[in-house]
């Protein structure tokens, strides 16, 4: 009976991860393995850095998903986000080392970048790896 109920358990805890899993080949998962760790121990094992061309194809046009919420990187330059639960807007700009630094009334000025390591690239931000969750194309912002 034990064995039976496990069974079941790992077959609908299977099922629940598939549906969690995208068909659109361009949803970009992110490696958030080093979380809340230092980046150096990417960079040792072969991370390199997203340079400014790489971090706006990245985020342009873009949604990234936080485990705070959600931002939406307009390709003009403007920026929609909701933050614990407050919608908001403001801008991004891409520096010339790669930083994503965007500015919205009543925060100070945010500044990012991505570390790319086999295929996965993980946010660094206030110099330890955090935040992005996941990155799809267009704007999808939760409510």
């Amino acid at each position: 009976m034990i064995k039976h109920i496990r069974f079941v358990f790992v077959l609908v805890a299977s099922m629940a991860l598939a549906a969690c899993e995208s068909d659109n080949p361009t949803l970009q998962k992110l490696d958030n393995t080093f979380l809340k760790r230092n980046p150096q121990t990417l960079i040792d094992a072969g991370a390199t850095r997203l340079d400014a061309d790489q971090a706006r194809t990245h985020v342009s046009g873009n949604t990234e998903f936080w485990s705070e919420g959600t931002v939406y990187y307009n390709p003009d330059g403007q920026l929609e986000l909701v933050w614990h639960k407050v919608k908001t807007a403001g801008s991004w700009e891409i520096s010339a080392d790669g930083d994503i630094c965007f500015t919205v009334p009543k925060w100070k000025k945010t500044c990012h970048y991505y570390l790319q390591h086999d295929g996965a690239i993980t946010t660094v931000n206030e110099g330890k790896t955090s935040g992005v969750l996941e990155v799809k194309p267009g704007k999808q912002l939760l409510r």
